[in-house]
């Protein structure tokens, strides 16, 4: 799961705009689960591990874009977070 974290943290850092970052996140979901990269199939183990990977990614974040990047996609992935706990 870690490399498959990573991967997707690079991608998002490359995101040319929030709408492209946006998809990155929400495509990275159905990946997640094609890959079956997390046996149990729990979707928020993945979203925890994403923003705890993309929390550690920030101190690293160059330049200022990528830590922009960084930290809109943590926020939109603590909504997703939100409104899979929710259900």
């Amino acid at each position: 799961m870690v490399e498959f974290c990573q991967k997707i943290i690079s991608e998002i850092k490359e995101a040319p705009d929030d709408e492209a970052l946006r998809q990155v996140i929400s495509s990275s979901i159905v990946r997640h689960q094609t890959e079956k990269i997390n046996t149990a199939g729990i979707k928020s183990r993945y979203i925890l591990n994403m923003i705890m990977m993309l929390s550690s990614s920030k101190e690293e974040a160059q330049p200022i874009q990528s830590l922009v990047k960084v930290s809109v996609a943590i926020e939109e992935f603590r909504k997703l977070y939100k409104e899979y706990t929710a259900l």
